[in-house]
């Protein structure tokens, strides 16, 4: 028999900081957390800003994590992503911002109105996801691995229909033009932790397994 138990580290900050600033914006607050690597699809979500960005000004991307580097044709990669940038900054002026490696990323997560992990590569889940419900935020994800089982499409998140730029924008624009959607599937989110992921149901699920007889030879 196969069980199948969701684990994820519960993670969840608060600063007086980032909530200030939120109440402060009045944009609407995407964000991407993790290694800016091809694998991560960090170049779809790029494009995917650039194809929602004029029909929705107040959009603003906030990007945490490291860069690929760890081998030469990583240092290369990291200088071209630099430079993309570089070239986003100029185009749109302060809605994307690069804020490197922090201690604690899910402090951003407060900031945040749509969660975006477009990995294009089978991860078997992602705990980026798991912290965003923990803080009421929608997740945009590819059809990838098992990360559509971590989402209830249009519900809690949204699951894209290709893997490409052009469906990942679908996916934003989903919440972007719908402001009651994207709050109520916040909440879906945050709930669904607690009723699908969360300790005690961590908890409840392996009793269950420890509890199964031995199977036969």
């Amino acid at each position: 028999q196969i069980a199948v138990i969701y684990n994820y580290p519960p993670r969840v900050g608060l600063t007086q900081s980032l909530l200030t600033v939120k109440k402060q914006t009045n944009g609407i607050v995407l964000l991407y957390v993790g290694r800016l690597s091809k694998q991560k699809g960090f170049y779809e979500l790029l494009e995917a800003f650039r194809k929602i960005a004029d029909k929705y000004p107040l959009a603003v991307l906030h990007v945490v994590g490291d860069i690929e580097n760890s081998s030469a044709e990583g240092l290369e990669y990291k200088s071209t992503v630099l430079l993309d940038l570089e070239k986003f900054y100029t185009q749109f002026p302060k809605r994307v911002i690069y804020h490197g490696s922090v201690d604690d990323p899910t402090l951003f997560y407060d900031l945040a109105d749509i969660h975006v992990c477009p990995s294009i590569y089978g991860e078997v889940a992602s705990n980026v996801i798991f912290e965003a419900k923990a803080h009421g935020v929608p997740s945009v994800i590819f059809k990838v691995g098992g990360l559509p089982e971590l989402i209830d499409h249009q519900r809690n998140g949204f699951i894209c229909r290709e893997i490409n730029a052009a469906a990942l924008a679908e996916g934003l624009e989903y919440f972007l033009s719908n402001p009651t959607a994207r709050h109520a599937a916040g909440a879906a989110a945050r709930e669904s932790l607690q009723t699908r992921f969360g300790i005690e149901c961590f908890t409840q699920q392996w009793l269950a397994v420890l509890a199964m007889p031995e199977a036969s030879p």
